[in-house]
């Protein structure tokens, strides 16, 4: 969509949703993966992850799918390379990603 959703919007597309705020300056943690990663598994399917540009929320999305595929960075970053995931353009979250598969699933 272009220009992103507002919260509200989301709210009244879908009937659950969860409003985790990871726009800049805020920096993209561990912490803040983790809450990701448990609002992603508690939210029905299909589940839409959005965000205003599209480069976080796409770094979340394949962090999320790393983690349930047991999939290494290098796979995920090349699957995200070849898909033209937002994301890619961006070393820190490229770094996002690498580090959340290596530490969150040493968590699991």
């Amino acid at each position: 969509m272009d220009g992103g959703m507002s919260y509200a919007q989301v709210q009244a597309a879908v009937p659950e949703s969860d409003n985790i705020i990871s726009d800049p300056p805020r920096v993209l943690d561990m912490d803040m993966a983790r809450q990701q990663m448990d609002a992603i598994d508690r939210l029905p399917r299909p589940t839409l992850v959005t965000c205003r540009g599209g480069p976080r929320s796409s770094a979340v999305v394949y962090l999320y799918a790393g983690l349930h595929a047991g999939a290494s960075a290098d796979e995920v970053l090349a699957r995200a390379d070849a898909d033209g995931a937002p994301f890619t353009g961006f070393d820190d979250l490229r770094a996002f990603v690498t580090e959340g598969l290596t530490v969150l699933s040493s968590e699991s």
